[in-house]
Parts: C-alpha cells; structure tokens; sequence
C-alpha cells in the first residue's frame, strides 16, 4: 500500500512513519540471488499534538481539579521523531523542563492554566496544548 517501484527501485509516496524499518534488496536470476546489506530508513516526523493527563485524575469542564496539599502529577504526550522535548508553562512563565511535572502538595497559588509545549529539535516544529487546574480547599 502506497509501496510502488519497477524491479531497480522501491518508491515509497509520500513516505511516512509507518514506513520506518530495514530495507534489504534481493537480486535473482535464473542461476544464483543476493541481497544487500540491510539499511535502516528513519522517519522525522512530529510533534502530533500533545496529550496533557493530570493525576489524580478529577476532570472538571475545561480542565482538572486537585485538593490543596495534595501531589499533582502532569504529563504530557507528544508523538515525535526524534523524541518531543517538553517545556512547562504555569499561567505563561516557564515551570519545568521534561514530559511530567509534579507538585508536592499544591496550593492555591498554583491554580491555573498549565500548557505543555512539544518541540521536535531536528525540525524546529512545535506543538502546544494546554488545560486549566482547579485547586479547592481542604
């Protein structure tokens, strides 16, 4: 499927990473074959648009709710090659550098708006989702 190519050549259109793997080629003829040495094709691809998950998992319309004093764990998940690298935004200052971000026991000043920036290095592409945490009182 999307595969094409006349004996010399294997055409791959448009390439995409499900297309990522080894790739030997085989020569036959009627006495003898042989096949190359494996080569391995790497798609670049990403960041897909991240996917943020708060624990404890208390959804509530627009975001997430946590109770004060309670450990908050954010994490976020965006599909990219070579891996995404994640920056942190709490109300749009930069808190934290890496795919989870956890609060020790939360308070009320850190309720907010919490974006989850996702950048592939190689191709200088960056995705963004954010939600909104809600932090009640114990």
């Amino acid at each position: 499927m999307g595969m094409g190519g006349s004996g010399a050549e294997l055409r791959l259109t448009p390439a995409n990473r499900s297309h990522a793997g080894w790739y030997a080629c085989t020569v036959r003829n009627q006495v003898n074959n042989c096949t190359s040495e494996p080569v391995y094709l790497d798609i670049i691809y990403g960041p897909d648009e991240p996917a943020i998950s708060v624990e404890p998992f208390s959804p509530e319309q627009g975001g997430f709710s946590a109770g004060e004093r309670e450990d908050v764990v954010l994490s976020c998940l965006a599909p990219s090659n070579p891996p995404s690298r994640y920056v942190w935004l709490h109300n749009s200052s930069q808190v934290h550098t890496g795919q989870t971000y956890v609060i020790p026991a939360i308070t009320r000043a850190q309720a907010g708006t919490y974006t989850c920036l996702a950048e592939n290095t190689h191709l200088q592409t960056r995705t963004q989702a954010t939600t909104v945490l809600t932090v009640y009182c114990k």
